[in-house]
């Protein structure tokens, strides 16, 4: 079994160039639809506490639903842009740190929470698949699933993102994206990553 996974991941990192930026991206956006999945309910908990008359009684869920939909939408494509933006070439840490403004800070924050997040998905997809008929790998299978993704595609993806930091015009270049993205990443962390319920 060992050899064939060794066998896939060899071919997987051969072609990682052609489709890894696709993966990285899709990843990002599984975590970021996970957060609006929650969001949409917290949308709704506040539209139907702050005593609004509304026309129709569904329409809390109608805007709820669809204010959910367009911030995701909104952050994939700031993801999409942080991810696919051009670089002059990789940097030193000693580099980064001169580029240092908020959105060098936001985006891989961002990259990593909503990746780990969509890795998660990913486990949890796993073990659902095999739960059916291979109860017993199921678990381990599904935290296979979920660390490998995470040591090929998130944790490069976040390296990635670092070393792309563009040269800031101004000290403050990046504070608008960094507000929309690291509460993002928060809720990522907060809904996405399975860790919460083993803490005190």
């Amino acid at each position: 079994m060992w050899t064939t996974v060794a066998a896939t991941d060899r071919a997987l990192a051969a072609t990682r160039p052609a489709w890894g930026w696709a993966a990285e991206l899709g990843l990002c956006w599984l975590g970021c639809h996970l957060v609006a999945d929650r969001l949409d309910d917290a949308l709704l908990g506040g539209l139907t506490q702050v005593g609004i008359a509304w026309p129709e009684p569904e329409w809390p869920l109608v805007v709820a639903t669809w204010s959910a939909v367009c911030i995701e939408l909104a952050v994939c494509a700031l993801a999409a842009w942080v991810r696919l933006r051009g670089s002059p070439g990789p940097i030193t840490p000693r580099e980064w740190s001169r580029r240092l403004h908020p959105g060098a800070v936001a985006d891989p924050v961002f990259v990593l929470a909503t990746g780990l997040a969509g890795a998660w998905v990913l486990a949890m997809g796993t073990e659902d698949l095999l739960a059916p008929w291979w109860p017993a790998a199921a678990l381990p299978a599904a935290w296979v699933a979920g660390l490998a993704v995470t040591l090929r595609m998130v944790v490069p993806a976040t390296l990635r993102v670092v070393r792309a930091t563009p040269v800031p015009g101004r000290r403050v270049d990046g504070f608008g994206r960094a507000l929309i993205l690291l509460p993002y990443a928060a809720l990522a962390a907060r809904h996405g990553w399975p860790v919460w319920g083993w803490l005190p």
